[in-house]
């Protein structure tokens, strides 16, 4: 308890500020290539087009992947929880978000991988997007996923945990003021100064060391394991 109250150093502090944090890009290894992916300018559109054959031609580039290419294209990151997988790790044949990434490229530099990305012919067919969470339930709503805008692991009130200690009645009942509101918090995204970054080391061994901003080391390890099949 001798840090409650206290002023506690930061044991990190001093080398953040003076620069020595070592960093995923400040390693370098020697044969690196660069990977950057193809993402999804709308927030809700059929891949009409997906012509990859441009970016392989470029001198430099190593490799272009599609959904076709991985062994397991369906990704969860909170099935540790126990929420199943719903979401492809490249899209298929339609897009649900802004962002979503489409295609990968391995390139010897971070330029000729940027300039692959760009080669890469894409058409789409821009559908309704669903931008509120309310409209959801709207029977009128776009459709944006196979099974609907209702998520089925939250059926059966999955979606909600009631904590209730003591008489709530009698509380109420004694209660000069009660005061009721719905309160619907923005969502909470981390900020970290890093951003999301990896590197992939393969060992003589086959293993693969990855180096990695995560806070979660085991999420990291299966969902690579499941999605390469090792």
């Amino acid at each position: 308890m001798k840090a409650v109250g206290a002023r506690i150093p930061r044991y990190d502090g001093v080398a953040h500020v003076t620069g020595r944090t070592v960093y995923v890009d400040d390693v370098r290894i020697q044969g690196t290539l660069w990977a950057k992916a193809l993402r999804s300018p709308h927030h809700h559109a059929g891949i009409t087009k997906l012509d990859t054959r441009p970016a392989s031609e470029l001198k430099g580039v190593h490799a272009v992947i599609t959904h076709e290419d991985v062994p397991l294209n369906v990704y969860g990151h909170l099935s540790a929880l126990g929420i199943p997988a719903d979401e492809p790790l490249l899209a298929e044949d339609a897009v649900r978000y802004k962002g979503q990434p489409i295609a990968l490229v391995a390139a010897d530099d971070e330029e000729t991988a940027a300039r692959a990305v760009d080669a890469i012919e894409i058409e789409f067919e821009e559908r309704p997007a669903l931008l509120d969470v309310r409209k959801a339930f709207d029977p009128d709503a776009p459709r944006i996923h196979q099974w609907g805008n209702w998520y089925t692991h939250f059926e059966d009130e999955m979606d909600r945990r009631q904590i209730r200690k003591g008489d709530i009645d009698a509380a109420f009942a004694q209660a000069d003021t009660i005061v009721q509101g719905v309160y619907r918090p923005a969502a909470i995204e981390h900020a970290p100064l890093e951003t999301q970054v990896c590197q992939v080391v393969p060992e003589a061994n086959g293993r693969l060391t990855i180096y990695s901003c995560t806070q979660a080391l085991y999420f990291s390890m299966g969902v690579v394991a499941a999605h390469l099949g090792v």
